[in-house]
């Protein structure tokens, strides 16, 4: 067992039910396996506290591997809805993550705090949803190649329904796109830029600004700026400044 001076709370715990369980009843793998189990998601979701290296030493002193089911990124999950920062650091760290911070994030909800709900900046997760160019997105996994992250993100397809209304067949993916850290700066950057131009919208500069934009003036949506380049949103902004066009 790896020793430190001081144990985190949350590692305090782990430990006592690995030590103490089964007392009673006798010696039980599935026993111990579930204890452990629920020990870690209670420590996360109570808002205890985890260091670093913690997720190393469930591995190290716990038999880790043996009791977290697959995939473990369901704790991750658990510890972004229950806004627990040093359980996400501590997974973060054990996986060689970095986090993926992106705006308008709905996760999942928490049994430790009432529901997870829209937030307006938050780490992306499996089981969260993001809005990305417009369009809403589920997150289905989370992975690290040649020490990047990605968060691979879907729509899905319409269901079809039998003649009674209920959805038939299997649930299909429509598009399907892959978030890393610089793509949600470009993202952001992309919304101010949009925000600048759409308080600057008036009757008069209207077919002006769609112009510029390469939009079609007599049908415009908010939404159509996600077709817009960077290059092309940066260059009208840069126009209003000073003038209007």
């Amino acid at each position: 067992m790896t020793k430190k001076k001081n144990d985190s709370p949350a590692y305090m715990l782990l430990k006592h039910v690995w030590d103490n369980n089964s007392e009673q009843s006798g010696h039980s793998w599935e026993r111990s396996n579930h204890s452990m189990y629920m020990a870690l998601s209670l420590a996360i979701g109570s808002g205890m506290t985890f260091d670093l290296d913690d997720w190393h030493r469930f591995a190290d002193d716990f038999g880790y591997g043996h009791w977290c089911g697959t995939p473990d990124d369901r704790f991750y999950t658990h510890a972004v809805a229950a806004l627990n920062l040093s359980a996400c650091k501590a997974y973060e760290h054990a996986n060689s993550m970095s986090p993926l911070i992106a705006d308008d994030v709905e996760v999942p909800g928490s049994d430790y705090m009432h529901g997870g709900g829209r937030r307006k900046r938050e780490r992306l997760c499996v089981g969260c949803s993001v809005t990305w160019r417009g369009i809403r997105y589920d997150v289905t996994s989370i992975s690290v190649k040649d020490g990047v992250t990605c968060a691979t993100a879907v729509t899905y397809k319409e269901r079809e329904q039998d003649e009674r209304g209920y959805t038939i067949g299997r649930q299909k993916i429509a598009t399907r796109i892959r978030i890393i850290g610089e793509a949600i700066a470009e993202e952001r950057k992309r919304v101010r830029l949009w925000q600048k131009i759409n308080a600057a919208l008036t009757k008069d500069n209207h077919v002006e600004l769609c112009k510029r934009l390469g939009i079609d003036p007599k049908n415009v949506k908010r939404d159509y700026v996600y077709m817009v380049s960077t290059e092309i949103l940066e260059q009208v902004v840069a126009s209003l400044k000073g003038k209007t066009p």
